[in-house]
């Protein structure tokens, strides 16, 4: 019943109009150029367009392309609060999400203080930021303390695998491997 129906909702569009509208191009950097001062937001959306790609960056702590974290940042009307957004994948973001509140909980201590130990806080802040990634950063350095999962289980148990294999193929050879021994030993004899 319910295909029946999508049918005839398709097929009375299609009467409507025979082709769509092609889609207009809807470039972000027009848009930031047209509302660079917007008097509603703090930041510009370029400012906001870089923190994104700051903060995804500092999020990813896997260098496996499969993991994928996603990040958004929402500005409130009042432009007092931010709201960043994480989503992953594959995984957990509990590591994330505490780095994350420990960074924040820097940065407004740093805003409570009105910046006096500016220097302070951006080192503490720097530490956090490599202690959150600090895997990552030792797995690009080859570092024999970085925590890769090896994944040797997978070969131990391909190895019996192809083991058997080859025996089976020693053992018995295609027809095609057996006239060639015979076609060899039959030249070498005359």
């Amino acid at each position: 019943m319910e295909q029946l129906r999508l049918a005839q909702n398709i097929f009375i569009l299609q009467a409507l109009n025979e082709t769509p509208v092609p889609p207009l191009e809807n470039s972000i950097d027009r848009y930031a150029a047209c509302h660079a001062c917007s008097p509603n937001r703090v930041l510009s959306l370029v400012h906001e367009r870089r923190l994104v790609e700051i903060l995804t960056f500092w999020a990813a702590s896997s260098d496996d392309p499969r993991k994928v974290i996603a990040l958004c940042v929402e500005e409130k009307k009042n432009g007092q609060v931010m709201v960043i957004r994480l989503a992953v994948n594959h995984g957990n973001l509990d590591q994330v999400q505490a780095g994350f509140n420990v960074m924040k909980a820097t940065l407004e201590n740093a805003v409570a203080l009105n910046n006096v130990h500016l220097a302070q806080h951006l080192k503490t802040l720097r530490r956090q930021i490599v202690a959150l990634n600090q895997n990552r950063i030792l797995a690009r350095l080859r570092s024999r303390h970085a925590r890769i999962k090896k994944k040797k289980e997978a070969k131990r148990k391909l190895a019996p695998w192809m083991m058997k294999l080859a025996e089976q193929m020693m053992l018995t050879p295609s027809p095609t491997i057996l006239n060639t021994r015979q076609d060899l030993y039959t030249r070498i004899k005359a």
